[in-house]
């Protein structure tokens, strides 16, 4: 990625970053700080908003999660949608309207209003025609892209349950690590997928693949109490 890409070397940072953050936390360990100093730097040098965006918004959602106030906790579900929300309106004003890569994010969402069907348009006439995701499902699927949602809180719903539930659960210190790390970033790539269309992308694929096997592994120690 440092080669090829500076938007996915961010996007790797960026993940990294939130992960070593929860381990520094989480874990009490200090020898991570270094880590996260130099993903810092590294997010500096790529020269990529979008990285430090999810970092921070990683960083706001894992203390919202954390709070021992359940109100909080639920005000986590709603980050993404107040930063895409924000983000939208930063791009309406002025200075921003002078950026060409808003300007070309803009005409696109323009183009879902307008070309947008009940049923969508099927899958290959809009592939890599869009920098966002949702643009992309909208146009291809129709009304029944609104599954796609469907499936992302269904998954971050079951690892909330799973994190509310570790000590029955007996979870060690880095599972729990991993089960935060993963609800923070199935949020952030909620505002992620707004404006970038990174779906395909090894970062996320391996982030659904843990989920899943958590998901299972819960499952199974859930079973097996009641079985005792």
């Amino acid at each position: 990625s440092i080669f090829i890409s500076a938007l996915d070397w961010a996007f790797y940072l960026s993940t990294f970053g939130i992960l070593t953050f929860i381990m520094i936390l989480k874990l009490r360990n200090i020898y991570f700080i270094p880590l996260f100093i130099v993903i810092l730097f590294s997010l500096y040098i790529s020269q990529v908003r979008t990285g430090f965006i999810l970092l921070f918004l990683g960083i706001v959602i894992y203390f919202l999660i954390n709070s021992k106030i359940k109100i909080i906790r639920r005000l986590s579900f709603y980050v993404p949608f107040i930063a895409i929300i924000t983000t939208f309106l930063v791009m309406l004003t002025g200075n921003s309207l002078n950026d060409t890569s808003t300007l070309g994010r803009l005409v696109q969402h323009y183009q879902l209003i307008n070309e947008f069907t009940v049923f969508g348009s099927g899958m290959g006439k809009h592939a890599f025609n869009f920098d966002s995701l949702y643009i992309y499902v909208f146009l291809t699927y129709g009304v029944f892209g609104i599954l796609f949602f469907y499936i992302q809180y269904w998954i971050i719903n079951k690892l909330i349950i799973v994190n509310n539930n570790i000590r029955k659960l007996n979870f060690n210190r880095y599972e729990i690590v991993l089960v935060q790390f993963m609800i923070v970033y199935h949020l952030v790539s909620l505002y992620l997928f707004a404006f970038q269309h990174t779906l395909g992308s090894p970062t996320f694929f391996i982030l659904y693949l843990f989920s899943f096997i958590v998901l299972s592994k819960a499952n199974y120690k859930l079973k097996k109490e009641v079985l005792c």
